[in-house]
């Protein structure tokens, strides 16, 4: 073959090559970019999710800080002592109340002060803490803090009535402490027997304690998103502790002022999320009145009570939530993309090569007809497979596409765009459903699941629980009830796994209840001191094989009644093997048609009694 042969034949079979190549790879690199935007802002709405979680996280934890120590200055204002005391200073009355100011500081271990303040501001007692131990202040070392704003501000107060201070550093003789000491000081007015107001007493908390437990709470990636601020803008934690203190340093470093318009709109409501120039924020404001009241309360907060407010504030900056298709996390999608674009071309070179040979065959006769046939025949079957395989997938996006881009049921913004969206959120949440729970399966027969055990109000559990699936009972008419006494002990566990052992419990009775039906929470302390919570519901029930079934992996009892949701069957799985990690147990009585009953049962080690 001739030069110009030759030429001829590479000219015809990079022709035939585009022929294939050029549409081919404009219909997946179109496909490839569709996918990764989808992909984004799905990640991005679990991603928003999550920062709403967590901030609400952080005003949980706060709440119940703030709950406790409320609770702590009343029952100290209150007390036998401190009454005697008031009522007679006697040296075996000032004993009295030392003893006691020392034994609640060391059973606490938050208080960095606990003083007594008479009438005119002189101290009357007063114990420091310190490295585990509390010190008793002579009377002669005591001083008079009239002049203090937090004396002036809780003396005027009546009985019951609270001063929660600013959250600000602990100063001592006008001197910030070194190192530093975050302190609220929370003070009441005291009184003898007769009623006569005789001062106030004052605990100096360690809000140290109450803003660590926020590193607890999410990952060490995480945790530069998160930060806390004041009334006026300064921050009181931040991971940057360059940033914090502003208004005791005289450095006017204050949110505001790095966020002038997200400040603007935080200052305007009481929570949030919002998408401004400067990044994605999520917010919750934090007034200590509410430590008073169940956190879904309506009530507005006690009028009596004199104090500041603080925000939590999660900040996602533009690099994190903006569309980037060369970001790191895209780098393995386009590392599949160019493997697919190079198959892409070794096949359209070969079907243009083909091509050319078979035309090449034809004109000069080399190949018998059989063969040229045997060659179009294996050509157009694989033409055939390929142009299936790759119009499946693709029809669906240029059909999504083109009514989107022709506006076929209005502008964007329409009801029915807002269904695609409702559908490709509600499956990836269901994808995320179970894909955790896997994980979780996997995590606890691997050994690997570990609980971090606390001191847990049952009551708040299940507020959280309802709070939660209170939409999904609303449709279908059905009524949550929960039973909790008042004297209830505290359960020392692991919050997020009882929080996920309720809310499958729960979840399932939902499911499983017809219409207008109904699902109650029960909690006692049985005669062995171990704490029972029980979920009851008025559902279709199970059999005993049924019940054998649903305990199983990947099983589910619901065989023969049409469901309303879909799962892993892994919900009272996953609930059986945490119990076993508590050391408790998980038991089901049912009956076909009248109901079922879940009880878990805690060993007595995880009671923790009132001391």
């Amino acid at each position: 073959m001739g030069t110009s042969a030759n030429l001829n034949y590479f000219y015809e079979t990079k022709r035939e090559f585009l022929r294939f190549f050029v549409p081919l790879t404009l219909l997946i690199f179109l496909g490839f970019m569709a996918l990764l935007w989808f992909g984004h802002n799905q990640d991005l709405k679990i991603r928003l999710v999550e920062e709403r979680h967590h901030v609400n996280l952080f005003k949980s934890s706060i709440y119940r800080d703030l709950e406790s120590l409320s609770s702590d200055v009343f029952v100290m204002a209150d007390s036998d002592h401190l009454k005697n005391f008031l009522t007679d200073d006697t040296p075996e009355t000032y004993q009295n109340i030392l003893k006691r100011f020392s034994s609640f500081s060391e059973d606490r271990k938050v208080y960095d002060q606990i003083r007594l303040l008479n009438e005119s501001g002189m101290e009357q007692a007063r114990v420091n803490y310190h490295s585990g131990k509390s010190s008793i202040v002579p009377r002669e070392d005591l001083q008079n803090k009239g002049s203090r704003y937090y004396f002036k501000e809780s003396i005027v107060l009546n009985e019951h009535e609270l001063f929660f201070s600013p959250l600000d550093l602990n100063v001592e003789h006008e001197k910030i402490e070194s190192p530093i000491k975050p302190m609220i000081r929370v003070a009441t007015p005291v009184f003898d027997s007769e009623n006569t107001k005789r001062g106030v007493l004052i605990l100096n908390y360690l809000a140290r304690t109450m803003l660590d437990r926020l590193d607890t709470l999410v990952t060490a990636e995480e945790r530069h998103e998160y930060s806390m601020v004041n009334k006026d803008g300064y921050w009181v934690d931040n991971p940057d502790s360059d940033k914090e203190w502003g208004f005791m340093y005289d450095r006017e470093m204050t949110f505001g002022k790095s966020y002038p318009h997200a400040w603007r709109e935080i200052q305007g409501s009481k929570s949030g999320q919002f998408s401004s120039k400067e990044g994605v924020f999520t917010y919750e404001r934090i007034n200590p009145t509410l430590s008073f009241m169940p956190y879904d309360s309506k009530m507005d907060p006690i009028p009596f009570l004199r104090t500041e407010t603080w925000t939590i504030i999660s900040h996602l900056d533009d690099d994190e939530v903006s569309f980037n298709v060369f970001d790191e996390e895209h780098m393995e999608d386009w590392a599949l993309f160019l493997i697919l674009i190079l198959t892409i071309t070794v096949i359209s070179w070969r079907l243009g090569h083909e091509r050319q040979i078979r035309r090449q065959t034809e004109r000069n006769l080399f190949l018998s007809k059989e063969e040229a046939e045997g060659a179009n025949k294996a050509k157009s079957e694989f033409l055939s497979t390929m142009s299936h395989d790759l119009r499946t997938p693709l029809n669906a996006i240029m059909g999504f596409s083109d009514m989107m881009r022709a506006k076929t049921f209005g502008p964007l913004g329409d009801h029915h765009y807002e269904q695609y969206v409702d559908d490709i959120h509600n499956s990836g949440s269901l994808l995320i459903s179970l894909i955790n729970d896997v994980l979780d399966l996997s995590k606890i027969e691997a050994g690997k699941y570990e609980l971090v055990d606390e001191h847990l109000d049952i009551s708040l559990i299940i507020n959280s629980s309802f709070r939660q699936l209170k939409n999904m009972a609303e449709t279908y008419n059905q009524s949550l009830n929960s039973d909790v006494p008042y004297d209830m002990p505290c359960l020392l566990g692991d919050e997020r796994a009882m929080i996920q052992m309720l809310n499958n419990l729960i979840s399932n009775a939902i499911k499983f209840t017809p219409d207008g039906g109904k699902v109650d929470f029960i909690a006692k302390v049985d005669e062995d001191n171990n704490i029972v919570l029980g979920v009851m519901d008025s559902g279709i029930g199970m059999s005993d094989e049924g019940i054998a079934k649903a305990l199983k992996p990947f099983e589910q009892a619901d065989g023969t009644h049409s469901r309303r949701h879909v799962g892993t069957g892994l919900g009272l799985h996953i609930c059986v093997n945490l119990m076993k990690l508590f050391g408790g147990t998980l038991d089901i009585e049912s009956e076909i048609e009248i109901g079922t009953t879940v009880i878990l049962r805690f060993p007595p080690d995880r009671t923790v009694n009132p001391s």
